[in-house]
């Protein structure tokens, strides 16, 4: 219920062009940084980089520069404005404050923008330096689809499947768990995609992707030419 007053709040004062006045009334740190971070995580990202830029103003020494920076990078990120976001997280690659962090954005903004070598190795770093960040399961999950688009299905496998094996019940382990089925149907591997999809039927049984997954069995069943069973 907080949330959702929080987000009608918000929404009231976007409307009302009352954002901006509100803006000047925060005077402490802490109250400017958490209502950008509440304004950001209800995906008004407009507003949170107003507070953002409002706490750098008003505090140019705030100890909540790093975490503010990420903020205002992925308000940039999800507005789909990948060179700014980029250029923000940059910013932060000196400190190790948050690195990690910093390191899984650098590689997520270079990956939508185009550049999957230099996406490549920021995961990589990531990878190697803080292997118990918890931004550990979304990069795996990245480098998998960043593979996957490349058609390299020895790379793709290799990121989905360690997702999958270290990270069970994480949210991204159901999608990993049908790309493995998906790269052995597209290697025409079909008893290993027919093995795959039913693994993910047994174990995500309310999936909005079932049907999908049984359209994939029938298909591969067809191309072994058991039609009976397809």
């Amino acid at each position: 219920m907080f949330k959702a007053f929080r987000i009608f709040f918000l929404s009231i004062l976007m409307c009302c062009g009352g954002w901006c006045s509100h803006l000047s009334a925060q005077n402490s740190e802490e109250e400017l940084f958490q209502v950008a971070e509440n304004a950001f995580e209800d995906g008004f990202y407009d507003v949170a980089r107003g507070y953002v830029e409002q706490l750098f103003a008003q505090f140019p020494k705030t100890p909540k520069r790093i975490p503010a920076k990420l903020i205002q990078g992925q308000c940039y990120f999800f507005q789909g404005q990948y060179l700014k976001a980029y250029d923000v997280f940059s910013e932060l690659l000196p400190y190790n404050e948050y690195k990690d962090a910093t390191l899984y954005w650098l590689g997520e903004t270079l990956f939508k923008g185009g550049d999957n070598k230099k996406a490549l190795e920021y995961y990589q770093q990531l990878l190697d330096i803080y292997p118990q960040s918890s931004y550990i399961p979304q990069a795996l999950y990245s480098l998998g689809w960043l593979f996957f688009g490349e058609k390299n299905w020895t790379q793709a496998t290799r990121y989905f499947s360690r997702l999958v094996g270290a990270y069970p019940k994480h949210p991204l382990s159901e999608e990993s768990f049908f790309k493995l089925a998906e790269i052995a149907f597209l290697q025409k591997d079909y008893v290993k995609a027919i093995t795959g999809f039913g693994h993910y039927l047994d174990r995500f049984s309310n999936s909005v992707r079932v049907a999908e997954g049984y359209f994939y069995i029938g298909e591969s069943l067809y191309y072994q030419k058991d039609y009976l069973n397809a």
